[in-house]
């Protein structure tokens, strides 16, 4: 018979730690904020981790946010047209690589969100055009991550993984 795997979800705050650590989850995943990377932030999020990892288990995921000042945060997104975002995408991603390989985790990204700033697309010209930077993005931070970052699927045009056109495009071929 199968046998779930308890995964559990929470964010630093050490009363959301301790309600999901007292059912001892096999696989933990701490959603982010934009709070977490102050100072202060990555500190709780490390010691988080740490505890995670005494109390419950090492199978931890460090998930990006979703959202930066109210904005998605898209791989898409044009460093010229929107640098405190382009920024904080890079610093985010960069600050959670350092925890994954500081701590044997893993960090998600997502390759896109529904696109809901219609000037990130606009930037590019094209679909196909973001497409491309949104692959070129994803291969830089894959780079840098290496074993230790994931990328989540999602249901924008731009990075949906179960398109048949993309599959064929991106993906025949290719070990995924």
């Amino acid at each position: 018979m199968f046998k779930p795997i308890l995964g559990l979800k929470a964010s630093a705050d050490p009363q959301q730690l301790a309600s999901r650590l007292r059912y001892k989850p096999e696989v933990f995943e701490f959603y982010t904020s934009q709070d977490d990377f102050s100072q202060i932030g990555l500190r709780r999020l490390k010691e988080a981790v740490l505890e995670v990892q005494n109390q419950a288990t090492k199978r931890i995921v460090l998930h990006q946010p979703m959202k930066y000042h109210g904005e998605f945060l898209e791989m898409i997104t044009p460093k010229k047209l929107l640098p405190e975002l382009y920024y904080f995408l890079e610093k985010s991603t960069n600050d959670l690589l350092d925890l994954a390989f500081d701590h044997d985790c893993q960090v998600l990204v997502h390759g896109s969100y529904e696109l809901k700033n219609p000037q990130v697309l606009e930037y590019y010209g094209s679909l196909e055009m973001a497409r491309q930077v949104t692959f070129e993005r994803l291969d830089y931070f894959s780079q840098l991550g290496g074993q230790k970052i994931l990328f989540e699927n999602g249901i924008s045009p731009i990075f949906f993984f179960g398109d048949p056109t993309m599959t064929k495009k991106y993906w025949t071929g290719a070990i995924v």
